[in-house]
């Protein structure tokens, strides 16, 4: 542990600052309440840091500042928001968007220090996943008439293939990710498999192994869509060599092993297939419920093109729109947009929507030639396009930082 600890040279506050930053990583995948205060005060330290020291802005990362705009436009719909208290709650835990950004302007990362970020995030997953495999067997074990009984489904009764599709697995998906969202945590698995896979870290097979045996827990149909766009960008990047042809088979192999072998693939293609069959919306599954919900957005984007309907009201107009079209599956569990692209137009209009994409079509514009960054952009495009990602504080912290890493797109955060 002691290797992991950040010794910059530049005195004890640059140490403590991204220490506690490390930290904030290891316990980001484990959970909220416990990551919270060290990112806290390492942004309380980065702050100081920058007055202190005097550090001179870096012009050439400017692009940074759409972060901190996204979160002045989004908070200015607070305006016309009736409902106060959901928009405020919202606009303070966006406020990693401002603080972190305006940080990395004036300090820049040196070399190894990313990789020591990504290695916690890597220790943080491992414990993440220990704690769900205990949750998962501790529910899965029962013991009936003195005999010890396995029985993983979540309504019982099912064989362990069968719970896939009905009623739930304790070992898969929704029911087995007990710390976060299994989407935040598919995130921080498919970018430290990304970021090893690059920077040839020590082990890196096993780490391999273990990162993909999780997102199959998971189950999540982004993070394997995201999977399937990596073993593409790879095969196209991956050049010659012995180390590079083994890496190229071995991630292929494993990618499509890991689609076949999902049956919640089979189960996504069959219920997409059958939703133009459908006449009565009352039961949806979680596919079939996307679809109704991006048809929800549009419907209220019309209406609303130009400032959309305020930080605090979004949601509400939303759950109006599922209403109004008997959409009842949504109405009971309250779906929001399930897209960040749709929940920033919906809360605060076209421009403040532009602003989130603006970073990404810079990127896209700026990666070509780098496949690191192209991947780690996809990664964030695909994300988004799925699931609010600026809503929960997982994804709001993780993009906060990191993007503007990637949006330098220095060479050393390989090394």
């Amino acid at each position: 542990m002691r290797k992991l600890l950040v010794r910059t040279g530049n005195g004890s506050l640059p140490d403590f600052f991204w220490n506690l930053l490390s930290l904030g990583f290891l316990l980001l995948p484990i959970g909220v309440n416990i990551s919270t205060p060290f990112f806290v005060a390492s942004a309380f330290l980065g702050i100081v840091q920058i007055i202190l020291k005097k550090n001179r802005l870096k012009k050439k990362d400017l692009v940074f500042l759409c972060l901190p705009l996204l979160f002045l436009l989004t908070g200015v719909s607070l305006v016309y928001t009736e409902n106060l208290k959901t928009g405020s709650d919202l606009i303070v835990r966006m406020l990693p968007l401002i603080i972190f950004p305006i940080i990395f302007l004036f300090i820049e990362e040196e070399k190894g220090i990313v990789r020591r970020l990504f290695i916690m995030l890597l220790f943080g997953i491992l414990i993440s996943m220990a704690i769900n495999l205990f949750y998962a067997f501790s529910n899965s074990l029962s013991i009936v008439d003195g005999s010890l009984v396995f029985d993983s489904s979540f309504e019982g009764g099912y064989s362990f293939y069968e719970s896939f599709n009905h009623g739930g697995n304790h070992f898969f998906g929704t029911r087995f990710a007990k710390t976060i969202h299994p989407t935040y945590l598919s995130l921080y698995i498919l970018t430290s498999l990304l970021y090893f896979s690059y920077s040839r870290i020590s082990f890196f097979y096993v780490i391999m192994i273990f990162l993909l045996f999780s997102l199959f827990l998971l189950s999540s149909r982004a993070a394997l869509m995201i999977l399937a766009v990596y073993i593409f960008l790879y095969i196209i990047h991956s050049g010659n060599g012995r180390w590079k042809n083994t890496m190229t088979a071995l991630i292929v192999f494993s990618g499509i092993l890991m689609v076949l072998l999902n049956p919640r693939v089979k189960t996504f293609y069959e219920r997409i297939v059958d939703f133009g069959k459908k006449e009565n919306f009352n039961y949806t599954t979680s596919e079939q419920s996307r679809i109704l919900i991006y048809k929800s957005c549009l419907e209220l984007i019309k209406h609303s093109p130009l400032v959309g309907y305020g930080i605090g009201d979004a949601n509400n107009e939303l759950f109006e729109e599922y209403r109004k079209n008997s959409y009842l599956v949504l109405v009971k569990n309250k779906y929001n947009a399930h897209s960040q692209y749709f929940q920033t137009w919906l809360q605060a209009g076209i421009l403040t929507f532009f602003i989130l994409i603006f970073p990404l079509g810079y990127l896209l514009f700026k990666a070509v030639g780098e496949p690191f960054v192209l991947a780690m952009l996809l990664t964030f495009v695909i994300i988004m396009a799925f699931e609010s990602l600026l809503v929960r504080y997982n994804g709001i912290m993780f993009y906060a930082i990191l993007m503007p890493f990637i949006l330098r797109r220095e060479r050393h955060l390989f090394k």
